[in-house]
């Protein structure tokens, strides 16, 4: 994108003094002409010996607006990349982890299938009657979980329907 616009320094104040003002506006004129269009106006008075050190300035000045412009559009293009490639790697960690938890699910159900249950380690051991008491409270009120279902129906079928154990003989 070409430059809008067009420094005039300081300095130039004392480079011009000698000029009159319409001089100095006919300078001002042919400076806004050459930096927006590039063609240099046909100046006849002593505003044309000043202008081409102006000249100069305007397209070094061009020169580095078009370097700048450069680098940024480049630090631009590798900034989107860079953003691109994060979000791709953040979905392909996504979907690693949605992998993981379906690797994880299945191997559960595996295990229920195998093993009869989701809890066979409590169905395999004795209960404490401590551990029945306070998995019937978690029951009544409501907090009891899966696992303590499963618990509590396998330690029922163990029992003679009253919590009390039944004895390999009966």
């Amino acid at each position: 994108m070409p430059m809008s616009y067009a420094k005039i320094f300081f300095s130039w104040a004392e480079e011009t003094q000698a000029l009159t003002k319409k001089q100095k506006g006919c300078l001002i004129d042919a400076v806004i002409l050459y930096a927006s269009k590039h063609e240099v106006a046909d100046l006849r008075g002593p505003e044309r010996y000043i202008f081409p050190i102006y000249k100069l300035q305007i397209d070094r000045d061009a020169g580095s607006y078009d370097e700048i412009s450069r680098k940024r559009s480049a630090a631009g293009k590798e900034g989107i990349k860079q953003k691109q490639a994060n979000a791709s790697k953040c979905l392909q960690d996504k979907d690693k982890d949605k992998d993981k938890d379906k690797d994880k699910d299945v191997s559960k159900e595996r295990r229920k299938k195998e093993n009869g249950s989701a809890a066979p380690a409590a169905a395999d051991r004795q209960m404490t009657d401590d551990e029945i008491d306070a998995l019937e409270s978690k029951i009544m009120d409501g907090t009891a979980t899966v696992a303590d279902y499963a618990a509590y129906k396998a330690r029922f079928r163990q029992s003679d329907g009253q919590g009390k154990k039944l004895s390999d003989s009966q």
